[in-house]
């Protein structure tokens, strides 16, 4: 079973993912956070697969920091969205 985690605190987006994810897999296990800490705590517990990240939404200090999360999370794969991307 692939595990998901949703890292996004917007209730639409939210829900728009597990739509999405529903009718795309069954075979499907879909993880929650809206915090940075929720966030970590899954990645550190879990053994997530795919973490989609509305990274605007987050307390991170700067790309940096994300990019430092994927490197602890070497096997996690990412996929960012945001209505705020700069080019930072």
């Amino acid at each position: 079973m692939t595990k998901i985690l949703i890292a996004d605190n917007q209730c639409i987006s939210n829900s728009g993912w597990k739509y999405i994810l529903h009718q795309w897999s069954s075979n499907i296990a879909i993880l929650e956070a809206s915090t940075k800490s929720e966030l970590i705590n899954n990645l550190e517990t879990e053994s997530v697969d795919l973490v989609i990240l509305d990274y605007s939404l987050f307390d991170f200090n700067s790309i940096n920091e994300i990019i430092i999360l994927h490197q602890r999370f070497s096997l996690v794969k990412w996929l960012f969205f945001s209505d705020e991307f700069s080019e930072e």
